[in-house]
């Protein structure tokens, strides 16, 4: 009898515990360990960027890796060429891509590479000397855009872009710092989905 009524709670509760399993694990492999407010806006940024999906960002660095918990999928970012921001200076837009997503037989993988050298060069010019430490807080927020951009490749399998500011084929400097910029809704379905909460 007590078997029966552990199978019939155990039945009863699967489903909850299904729903809550919406944890996204991302974890980081820097060249150069990131600076801790760069750090700290990143992790902020990328769980502001996921939570109108439901889903919890757990960023952890590349070794040691922690129990990965509720994580529902696992994507695994190398941030190449870390560097400060050098503020006051004028540099050429960044060519080529801040970030991409390996590909193996068409099959978009979960290694997200980004070039957090060009970015730091990307946003530069939109600061002036004595904000040095704003400019080094809003790289995270950048890096952070930045990973979303190839989260979405690698969620929707695919290549195409879409019609938010942060998933167009080039993105701004401006709009990898400003203030407010999220996914849009068609975007947060693109999260859902591909992370099979739908």
């Amino acid at each position: 009898m007590r078997s029966l009524r552990n199978a019939l709670i155990g039945l009863a509760i699967a489903p909850v515990l299904l729903l809550s399993q919406t944890g996204l694990a991302v974890i980081i492999d820097a060249d150069t360990p990131l600076a801790a407010d760069t750090r700290m806006e990143l992790v902020r940024e990328l769980a502001e960027l996921l939570a109108p999906a439901g889903v919890h960002a757990d960023v952890q660095d590349s070794a040691p890796v922690n129990w990965l918990g509720t994580s529902v999928a696992v994507a695994y970012v190398t941030l190449h060429g870390v560097c400060p921001v050098e503020v006051a200076r004028f540099s050429m837009p960044a060519l080529g891509a801040l970030g991409w997503v390996a590909r193996i037989d068409g099959v978009v993988q979960p290694f997200i590479h980004v070039d957090a050298g060009a970015a730091a060069a990307h946003i530069g010019p939109l600061f002036v000397r004595g904000q040095e430490a704003l400019a080094r807080m809003l790289l995270g927020r950048a890096l952070a855009r930045v990973i979303m951009h190839e989260l979405l490749h690698w969620l929707t399998q695919s290549a195409e872009h879409g019609e938010g500011p942060l998933f167009q084929p080039a993105v701004s400097a401006s709009t990898l710092i400003a203030a407010g910029v999220g996914l849009v809704e068609s975007e947060v379905w693109m999260v859902r989905r591909g992370l099979g909460l739908l």
